[in-house]
């Protein structure tokens, strides 16, 4: 229900085309966006790690020319105080380097070098206590909004935060004790790069899912026009057919009660006939009269009966698919009346009572003095009729049935709520959701034996669903069923 009631107030639509349309769309759409954030994530990740990678192996490959340089240096002079980091000529300080120290054992500086001078505590705070593993470099971000004043221009680095690459390896010094040796590359124009980059790649994967939204809900259309023009014209024929056959239905109901009434006018003058042909005829030939013709009269009277059964239940299903037929085309005419919904159940009930009773079923209303609501008295009173038909139906002899009705005071929010709890065999949860299908049956045996052509749920739905209401069932296997139905009080 939550997904139809996106796509219904997404679309604006509840016909059952454009529900599908919607489908289809956002299908289309969700598997669109699912590949274009596999794209963007793959491409984004894939340049990333090329150019970081890049960057990472000339930051390294410099670290190693600079300890190699170093440690020749202390095989010479065996003092690392004697080493001059600040010559460019000694370790070729470039534009990529950001700074470069060299560190003793118990974390004390030894020397080292910066692109801007005032930044050193920060930088030694980014290195203190950390000690790097072979081939092992660490991401930071340091922000430039402490420059000093007293800087000299030119010697300030742009407001805002800097990404640094850092990597270290251990250096041998003097009497075989090691220190640390530092290096930090500035990447923060890569870094820069790499976020704008993100924002292109999500600003192209937006467009890319609103055009594809677009061409979806185009061709969602056009794939749906000839299955949407196909079931209007089964519809229409549906609404048709069972438009015309009704007339002669009527016509063959009315003769067959014609012919009822003709029947039984003849039999009373034949036995009329047989009093006279007895007093001018012996006993036995009276006897074989009356009894031929006794014989003849219970043939036709039953052939009407049975005939006039088929023609009612005919008629009774012309009338349910013409009913469905104009609920799908939106054609359900409902009244918009305040009414006392008590009566009329008490009614219904009661003129089902005489069902009931020839299968020993007892039937129970619980209901306030007063449910009022607004809506189709005569259309949920044939919803009352369908569930309790359908309740008589499938409980078993001697059992009950409870009917119960209330409705809250508030005519704004308040909901009209029915029940009909039968003792049934129960219906499986599986099928709980299908039972309000056409010609849906759980168990087709057992409703052949019963009757029925599977559509009185089916139109019971659509009347509450008119009256903008909700109609379902609570099933328990071997415990009866529940039918439930809930209505606002006052609908628009």
């Amino acid at each position: 229900m939550g997904t139809n009631s996106m796509i219904n107030r997404l679309f604006k639509n509840t016909d059952v085309f454009a529900q599908t349309q919607a489908r289809l769309t956002l299908l289309y759409v969700g598997l669109l966006s699912l590949f274009l954030a596999v794209f963007v994530v793959v491409v984004y990740w894939l340049l990333s790690f090329v150019i970081y990678n890049e960057q990472k192996k000339d930051l390294l490959s410099f670290l190693d020319q600079s300890t190699n340089v170093i440690e020749k240096q202390m095989k010479d002079n065996r003092q690392a105080e004697e080493i001059d980091l600040n010559d460019r000529n000694l370790l070729g300080f470039g534009n990529d380097q950001f700074f470069y120290y060299l560190v003793n054992a118990e974390g004390s500086l030894i020397a080292g070098k910066e692109v801007f001078p005032f930044l050193r505590p920060e930088l030694l705070g980014l290195i203190q206590g950390w000690k790097p593993g072979n081939g092992e470099v660490s991401y930071e971000t340091i922000s430039t909004d402490t420059a000093s004043a007293d800087s000299k221009p030119g010697s300030k680095p742009p407001a805002g935060k800097l990404s640094l690459m850092i990597a270290g390896k251990p250096v041998l010094t003097g009497q075989g004790s090691s220190s640390i040796f530092y290096v930090a590359k500035n990447i923060s124009q890569q870094h820069s790069l790499f976020q704008w980059l993100l924002c292109i790649l999500i600003g192209v994967a937006a467009s890319f899912t609103i055009v594809a939204f677009l061409i979806g809900r185009y061709m969602s259309y056009r794939a749906m026009l000839p299955i949407a023009e196909s079931y209007d014209r089964q519809r229409t024929f549906t609404a048709d057919a069972s438009h015309e056959l009704r007339t002669p239905l009527s016509v063959l109901l009315m003769s067959i009660n014609a012919l009822e009434l003709e029947q039984e006018s003849s039999g009373s003058n034949d036995e009329s006939a047989g009093l006279v042909h007895m007093e001018l005829e012996d006993a036995s030939g009276a006897a074989r009269f009356g009894t031929a013709a006794g014989n003849e009269n219970d043939f036709v009277s039953k052939t009407l009966a049975t005939m006039k059964d088929e023609v009612k239940r005919m008629t009774r299903l012309v009338g349910d698919l013409l009913l469905l037929a104009r609920s799908d085309a939106s054609e359900l005419e409902l009244e918009h009346k305040m009414f006392d919904f008590r009566p009329i159940a008490e009614k219904t009930v009661q003129s089902m009572e005489t069902l009931a009773a020839s299968r020993s079923i007892r039937l129970e209303l619980e209901a306030p003095n007063q449910t009022m609501m607004r809506g189709d008295a005569e259309r949920m009173k044939q919803v009352l009729y369908i569930l309790l038909d359908n309740a008589i139906k499938f409980s078993p002899e001697g059992e009950r049935i409870i009917v119960q009705l209330s409705a809250s005071a508030s005519e704004r929010r308040g909901l009209l709520r029915l029940t009909v709890r039968d003792k049934g065999p129960g219906i499986k949860a599986a099928e709980a959701a299908r039972i309000f299908d056409r010609f849906y049956r759980t168990d087709k045996m057992r409703t052949r034996r019963t009757s029925g052509h599977g559509l009185g749920l089916a139109i019971a739905k659509q009347i509450v669903e008119a009256h903008q209401g909700k109609i379902g069932v609570w099933p328990e296997v071997g415990k009866g069923s529940t039918f439930y139905v809930m209505i606002p009080v006052a609908f628009k």
